[in-house]
């Protein structure tokens, strides 16, 4: 099943069972050395994007390998100049453990089962297609092809949301991917791609029953009829460049996926293929293994995460509509789907406005370069919403994940990089629930940090030397809290990582300094200065009307639940 056209993910059929024991090995390249300090707060804009150019596929594959630091380190650190370089070599190797085999089906079942399944996908959408879907058996060639497409015309949506050309790397992704799918669907050249080629390798590779090709081919084709359904309905090509930030595409990618997710599972319960439904959930839900290097573990559940509430988190958001409001409502979400992916995790809050739409998130962190220091600083500015959150907090128990991400309802990061002298800043804006919360929270990520410090300790080669936790003076707050880390640059070298947290009442500030020499009287301006920004930005918003439904105006008064990921990554040992 492919993740496909707007912001792939991995296929379902990657997930590797849990039963599984053989291990494979492969040698992958060795990355340029490069900003290794950085590697723990990169890893938070990185992930944004790879996570829908097919690094997802290639750590699916990883579940069946053996895991150690240079994977994770350089799956976040490729770049535009080495990952079409780099990319091919793995291809090389993926073909090699993964090859195209014979196809599992002829064209003519293809043509056969589309025959079969169209109906009953018109049947359950209740609509008809418009056009008819353009379908084709495909090789890998063919398929990288089309993703190449795909992701160019997604690459320009990216580059003017993260300031620089992705292009190269997304192409490069595209490449990699094609070797995982059993079906896709373009939305630049409008064609149904099935992959029979594929079937049979990926089936023994995570170990599904060869007999199950056809019922879960027909899935697969129920699943890419819905997206070309999508496209002829509601123009995904116009959607994806509507997408204005990271939040509204992975809010966007949660809508369509888990449509096509609930439709191809009513299109199985009609064609009663009890058990090809129940083996792609299992899939799609599956766990990642533990690799036993804390960094790494912690991308990985945090991917793993991602990619189960896209698919299966989506699907149940494209539910509750469903039941709330019947197939034609369903539509109507498809055309205006949600902009946060806090509506995905709580469907009902889906179209609701809050008390904090009238502030200027992105205004509030823009131009503070003067408050770190002398450049040339890139910089990032972006909303991380729940979906993320939950991702980066997958290496928690879900009873703590659930009461960090209670607490909080919006937040908004930006981060500095300076590549000429391998230093980094970032500075994050939470609003919080209730006065108090901010407590809480550090509370809870003190401890993971001294967890996780423990964990790299007990390693052989703790990339994490030091940690030190101590209340941050000077300022006036309800809480101020400072954590010094020091890690290894190898060679008996270390640098130094300052996390800062202050909180007032609901608003709580999260400051990273790695290589950048920051005084406690800069940090306490920059605070400063926060501060004076979104209390002036808050009573502004208090002044700003919203126009109802009805005709009448009033103040909106509800809550959402977005906030920022980055933090337990960022403390990662």
């Amino acid at each position: 099943m492919e993740p496909d056209q707007t912001i792939p993910q991995p296929p379902p059929l990657l997930s590797a069972p849990p039963e599984a024991e053989a291990v494979l090995k492969v040698e992958l390249p060795r990355p340029r050395r490069r900003l290794r300090i950085g590697i723990l707060v990169r890893v938070l804009f990185w992930a944004c994007v790879l996570s829908w150019v097919g690094w997802l596929a290639w750590s699916k594959y990883n579940e069946k390998f053996e895991y150690d630091e240079k994977v994770a380190r350089w799956k976040a650190r490729v770049n535009e100049e080495d990952a079409e370089t780099e990319s091919k070599k793995l291809i090389s190797r993926l073909d090699v453990m993964v090859p195209e085999a014979e196809p599992a089906f002829k064209d003519e079942q293809v043509e056969q089962w589309v025959r079969e399944i169209r109906p009953l996908v018109e049947e359950v959408c209740e609509r008809q297609f418009r056009n008819d879907p353009i379908v084709k058996t495909a090789d890998r060639a063919a398929l990288r092809e089309s993703l190449k497409k795909d992701f160019k015309a997604q690459g320009r949506v990216l580059q003017s949301i993260m300031g620089q050309n992705v292009d190269s790397v997304l192409v490069a992704q595209a490449d990699l991917l094609a070797a995982a799918l059993l079906g896709k669907y373009g939305f630049v050249d409008k064609t149904l791609y099935v992959a029979p080629r594929n079937m049979f390798p990926l089936f023994e590779f995570t170990g599904v029953d060869h007999e199950l090709a056809e019922p879960i081919a027909k899935l697969v084709i129920a699943h890419e009829l819905t997206h070309a359904m999508q496209d002829q309905y509601t123009d995904l090509s116009k959607s994806i460049e509507n997408c204005r930030d990271i939040e509204e595409m992975q809010a966007f990618n949660a809508t369509i996926e888990g449509h096509a997710v609930m439709i191809q599972e009513m299109v199985g319960k009609k064609l009663q293929l009890d058990e090809a439904t129940l083996e792609l959930s299992r899939l799609l839900s599956a766990g990642a293994v533990n690799s036993g290097h804390v960094t790494t573990d912690v991308v990985m559940n945090m991917i793993q995460n991602q990619y189960t509430q896209t698919y299966i988190g989506g699907r149940d958001f494209m539910q509750y509509q469903f039941q709330h409001g019947g197939m034609n409502h369903v539509w109507e979400v498809m055309a205006s789907p949600p902009k946060q992916t806090s509506m995905i995790a709580e469907p009902a809050t889906y179209g609701v406005s809050n008390d904090l739409d009238g502030i200027d998130f992105h205004a509030l962190l823009e131009n503070l370069e003067s408050f770190i220091g002398d450049g040339p600083w890139t910089s990032r500015n972006m909303q991380i919403g729940q979906m993320l959150l939950r991702s980066f907090y997958g290496s928690f128990s879900q009873e703590i994940a659930d009461d960090i991400i209670s607490r909080i309802t919006r937040a908004q990061t930006v981060l500095f990089l300076n590549d000429a002298n391998n230093s980094l800043a970032s500075a994050t804006i939470f609003t919080l629930k209730q006065d108090g919360d901010s407590a809480e929270i550090v509370k809870l990520l003190e401890q993971a940090a001294k967890d996780n410090f423990a964990k790299a300790q007990a390693g052989e080669s703790p990339e994490v030397t030091d940690l030190q936790i101590n209340e941050f003076k000077g300022i006036d707050a309800d809480l101020a809290q400072q954590i010094s880390i020091q890690v290894s640059q190898g060679g008996g070298r270390t640098q130094g990582q300052n996390i800062v947290r202050i909180a007032r009442g609901k608003l709580m500030f999260e400051f990273i300094f790695a290589g950048v020499e920051m005084d406690d009287e800069r940090i306490i301006k920059l605070a400063q200065e926060l501060f004076r920004r979104f209390d002036a930005a808050n009573k502004q918003s208090f002044n700003i009307q919203f126009r109802f439904q009805d005709g009448h105006y009033g103040h909106a008064c509800t809550t959402i639940t977005d906030a920022c990921a980055g933090q337990m990554l960022r403390e990662v040992a």
